[in-house]
């Protein structure tokens, strides 16, 4: 949901992201903090604090949480839902940019997210909620080529009255091992509060 999913506190130095957000992707939630992007396009961007929580699936290793500053676009004019992401990190932040194209009608979403580390193909579908007011939905992430070739990410979503949004996410490598799963949450807040808390990011 979120989002993307992120990796960066995994234990072998898995510090890229893949979402969807998937999670990167998209919510009712959205409309909780409507920043005036509306009146002129029909977009309505979101502002989130948030935090990636990530642990081994035996939980024999917990990594420490990491904070999320986390915008997320509706666009139904252009049947897109932008994810735009700031993940603090070890030891400096990073920033993420993804674009999903959004089938309403048929409640789906795709987009190719290409990082780094390698092209994640992402694909997904929405479970509840009216159409560009969803409350849950799913994704599957994959990396295509780099780093983390034949990488995948699952990601369940889903988003509370509040707008809180709550992604689960489990990563399994190429071979088909479970090695990695990550919850995020992230809460909206208003784009001054925001804009603050962005400014006060240590780039280096």
């Amino acid at each position: 949901m979120i989002f993307v999913a992120l990796f960066a506190c995994a234990p072998d130095a898995i510090d890229s992201a893949d979402s969807a957000t998937d999670s990167a992707t998209d919510s009712a939630a959205d409309t909780a903090t409507d920043t005036g992007d509306s009146a002129d396009t029909g977009a309505v961007a979101t502002h989130y604090f948030g935090e990636s929580q990530g642990q081994t699936p035996d939980g024999s290793y917990v990594a420490e949480p990491e904070a999320i500053l986390f915008i997320r676009t509706l666009d139904p004019v252009a049947s897109t839902i932008t994810e735009e992401v700031w993940v603090e990190g070890r030891p400096k932040w990073t920033h993420y940019l993804l674009v999903h194209e959004v089938d309403a009608a048929a409640g789906t979403f795709t987009s190719e997210w290409v990082t780094a580390d390698g092209t994640l193909d992402v694909v997904g579908g929405y479970d509840a909620g009216e159409a560009w007011a969803w409350t849950a939905w799913h994704s599957t992430s994959t990396y295509r080529d780099g780093t983390y070739a034949g990488t995948v990410v699952t990601s369940q979503d889903s988003v509370d009255g509040a707008g809180v949004a709550t992604a689960h996410k489990d990563v399994y490598d190429g071979d088909g091992t479970h090695s990695w799963q990550i919850v995020e949450v992230i809460t909206p807040t208003t784009e001054a509060e925001f804009t603050a808390a962005l400014a006060e990011i240590k780039w280096e």
